[in-house]
Order: C-alpha cells, then sequence, then structure tokens
C-alpha cells in the first residue's frame, strides 16, 4: 500500500486496508477448494456463489495493493446544548407515555445540526394529549436518492431498501452538513462493494436502530 494517500471523510470517516489483492487470491483458493469436496457430496453446491466474498474481483491492482477496505465513523463534535435539549424532549414522552424523538440523545449530539436543538425545545413544551409533530422537519428524500441511484447504478442488481430510504428521508433534515458529506464520500469511492461497505459503516454511526434495518437488498 506504499504511497497510497491516506483517506478520510466528514463524520470522523476513516478507511484501512482489510485485505491485499493476494490476500483475496488466497482466500478464494481456500474457500474454492473446500467448495469441491461438498460438491462431491452434494453435486448441487454453488461454490461461485458461496465464494463470491473472496473472490478477487477488483482488477488492476498489484498483488500487495489494497483491494478490500473497512470504513468507519465516529461522528462529530459532541453539541451539548443538542443533548440537552434532546433529552428535555425525551423527559416529555416518558411523562405522556409517547415516544416521539429517538432517545439516543448522544447520538443526536454527534451526527444532528445545532438547530434541531429548536425542535426538540418545541417537543418539549408541547402538553401532553398535543402532537409535537408541527415542531419536526419535513423529510427530505434528496440524499436517500443519490445513495440509491449510484447504488443501483454501481451494483446492478442491488436497491435500496424501502425502510432504508424512508429512514434516511425521515434523518437528512436533522442532520449536520457533516453527517450527510460523510455519506456522499462513501458514493464517491470506487467499486460497489467500497460504496456499500463503507455506507454500511455510515449507518451503523448515524442510526441508533441501525440493526433493525439493512440499507441494500
Amino acid at each position: 500500500m506504499s504511497g497510497e494517500a491516506e483517506w478520510s471523510a466528514p463524520g470522523g470517516g476513516t478507511r484501512g486496508c482489510y485485505a491485499t489483492r493476494s490476500q483475496c487470491a488466497d482466500n478464494h483458493e481456500r474457500c474454492m477448494n473446500g467448495c469441491w469436496d461438498s460438491v462431491y457430496y452434494d453435486p448441487g453446491f454453488d461454490c461461485i456463489g458461496n465464494c463470491q466474498e473472496s473472490w478477487p474481483c477488483l482488477g488492476g491492482l498489484r498483488g500487495e495493493e489494497c483491494t478490500v477496505y473497512e470504513y468507519h465513523f465516529s461522528g462529530g463534535p459532541r453539541l451539548a446544548p443538542l443533548v440537552a435539549a434532546c433529552q428535555a424532549a425525551v423527559a416529555r414522552d416518558s411523562s405522556c407515555g409517547t415516544g416521539t424523538v429517538d432517545p439516543d440523545c448522544e447520538l443526536a449530539g454527534r451526527v444532528e445540526s445545532a438547530g434541531m436543538a429548536e425542535a426538540y425545545d418545541c417537543d418539549a413544551q408541547t402538553p401532553c394529549g398535543e402532537s409535537p409533530q408541527a415542531c419536526f422537519p419535513a423529510s427530505d428524500r434528496t440524499l436517500a436518492n443519490e445513495i440509491c441511484s449510484v447504488v443501483a447504478e454501481e451494483c446492478d442488481t442491488w436497491i435500496c431498501t424501502s425502510e432504508a430510504s424512508n429512514a434516511i428521508s425521515h434523518a437528512t433534515p436533522w442532520w449536520r452538513a457533516e453527517t450527510i458529506e460523510a455519506a456522499r464520500a462513501c458514493l464517491r469511492e470506487p467499486y460497489c462493494r467500497n460504496i456499500t461497505d463503507c455506507l454500511s459503516a455510515w449507518r451503523y454511526a448515524v442510526f441508533s436502530d441501525s440493526s433493525h434495518f439493512i440499507l441494500f437488498e
């Protein structure tokens, strides 16, 4: 990996090498060797499909250059006033028996914009029995459409799940610019695998309920 530029992205985004091309080739060879044993007992066993993840598919690289990366996002600086405003809204939800805001205020403080403190303040001041929906910004599908369009183009058969598209659209107006630009940095990565791996890491950093949905299918 000598001479390779250090990669970073907004939202504390970093990239490290997971496997070089030669490592991918070795992994694929081991997988295929094991697969042939399986085919002996089950002629219908799909070796190509089962070994797809270890296939050294990103050509044009020398043996020791990185071909598969792992990504990590930590979010931006913690905004204490935003965290406090979020906690007040969560307290209102608790006393009213409702669930209008995500209770993970520490996450909000790292990925949402400072201006969203006003939305939380408005929510916190809404009497029980009344809807605070007017306090919140309307959904924005711009980022979701960008992500889904690039993935559809680069990954052929992969498409966004409806859950992911809706979640991104709902959250986009709440996020600070760095959070949005972090996702766009992923879209500029080469190759389908890099893009989707990067976006998956971004998802874990910006959604507290990321385990409840997948981005692509």
